[in-house]
């Protein structure tokens, strides 16, 4: 008999615990279901952040930021740098940030992390601590924003970053980390939504990602977006961090034949895959895209004809139209940073400006110099710039952010996505 009720007590229990799975199951949401259907509070309570440092006779805002100056993100770091610095200089000649009835001048105050987490912890706790800046701008990488973010979080300090993508960064739910840019996850959705409109609509797919904390969160929501356009994954590889070789993978691909190829990773990771993949000529997909190389402005110089049909994912382009109440239109941010710098911009530039404005716009809307009132303001901020469109989810994600696709075409990059802002048609097949 005893045996017979533990028998039917387990077979009641493991059934129970069966239904709870599939209603669980039943109430998971995919992310664009889950975005789509946060209601954006309007945030006014007294939240966890410091009071901002006194200083006498104060009449500029301290901002902080550590940034790669040198070592292996030191070009992107200094394109950071650009941005920040022709968005501190644009606003102090118009005379600086007027907070209720004051006007305060922009500081900025770097110190060089040599794209290591340590001292990017360090920078952070001396920028803070030592010289108490009141409000804190990010880094290059999702790995280096995560290690500020946590420092700024402990100390209650507001950071806006700029190049930060992976949700990882959120996960700890922060209460005053905002990111400008899409989050990785969601960097392929435009364009896995416009290739799928092609006629005859491609069937497979193949993901190649250096195993990164950016490219692997990229490639996993490759497989969410893919999944419901009903495309196959046929080939799926994390490539080992430092490895510069995607022959392998491309011969082993070639056997699957896949319709796309996508690449997530940085810019020398689509430098060498695209050389690599031109001498594969068993592999013949009809479109590849990866999150970063045909963006970039060195990408057609060092690739030359191998460029030809790539496809890039951005956050940013200058042939965008937004209007932008601090550098009106895309195109006049682009002039204007060019004839600062005598380079056409990149979407981290455009990204560390955008940084600057959300900080402007929030300050400008506050009545005193508080943090707790600048925290507020710029989870309410509901607005367009010249960057695009910034609204902020719970988490401080930009929800209301899209993205821009390019690709080389006869030498040249160009926007084939959105519609509204493309200069050519989207090529396709390749072959």
């Amino acid at each position: 008999m005893k045996g017979n009720f533990r028998l039917l007590l387990y077979l009641a229990i493991t059934g129970l615990l069966g239904i709870s799975f599939i209603l669980f199951s039943l109430t998971q949401k995919t992310p664009e279901e889950t975005l789509s259907t946060i209601k954006k509070p309007e945030y006014t309570e007294k939240l966890p952040v410091s009071n901002l440092p006194e200083r006498p006779d104060r009449d500029t805002i301290l901002f902080g930021a550590s940034i790669s100056k040198t070592g292996r993100l030191k070009a992107e770091g200094q394109r950071v740098i650009d941005g920040y610095e022709l968005w501190k200089d644009h606003v102090n000649g118009q005379g600086g940030i007027r907070v209720g009835q004051k006007q305060y001048m922009v500081d900025i105050l770097y110190y060089d992390d040599q794209s290591t987490k340590e001292l990017a912890r360090e920078n952070t706790r001396k920028l803070i601590l030592t010289d108490k800046v009141d409000f804190m701008l990010g880094p290059f990488s999702s790995g280096l924003t995560m290690v500020v973010s946590k420092v700024a979080e402990e100390h209650g300090v507001i950071l806006v970053e700029a190049c930060g993508a992976s949700e990882a960064i959120f996960t700890s739910n922060p209460r005053a980390t905002f990111a400008v840019l899409t989050s990785a996850s969601w960097y392929l959705k435009d364009f896995i939504q416009m290739i799928s409109q092609e006629e005859p609509k491609p069937e497979t797919y193949a993901v190649l990602s250096p195993d990164k904390l950016f490219p692997r969160s990229v490639a996993k929501g490759v497989r969410i977006w893919f999944l419901q356009e009903k495309i196959e994954e046929v080939y799926y590889e994390i490539v080992p961090k430092n490895s510069d070789n995607y022959t392998k993978y491309l011969e082993e691909m070639a056997h699957l034949s896949p319709d796309i190829i996508v690449l997530t990773g940085h810019y020398r990771d689509s430098v060498n895959f695209t050389h690599q993949l031109a001498n594969t000529p068993t592999l013949k997909p009809k479109a590849v895209v990866m999150t970063l190389g045909p963006t970039q402005r060195d990408y057609i110089k060092e690739l030359g004809d191998a460029a030809e049909g790539m496809t890039g994912i951005t956050q940013w382009e200058a042939s965008s139209t937004f209007n932008c109440p601090i550098f009106k239109s895309p195109k006049d941010y682009a002039q204007m940073f060019k004839g600062k710098y005598g380079y056409e911009p990149t979407c981290q530039n455009a990204q560390s400006s955008a940084a600057g404005i959300i900080y402007q716009l929030a300050l400008e809307k506050c009545e005193t110099l508080d943090a707790n009132e600048v925290l507020n303001q710029i989870r309410n901020l509901d607005t367009e710039i010249f960057y695009g469109k910034v609204k902020f989810d719970s988490r401080g994600l930009n929800i209301g952010h899209e993205m821009a696709v390019v690709q080389i075409q006869n030498g040249e990059r160009k926007t084939v996505w959105p519609p509204r802002s493309a200069e050519a048609e989207f090529l396709y097949p390749l072959q």
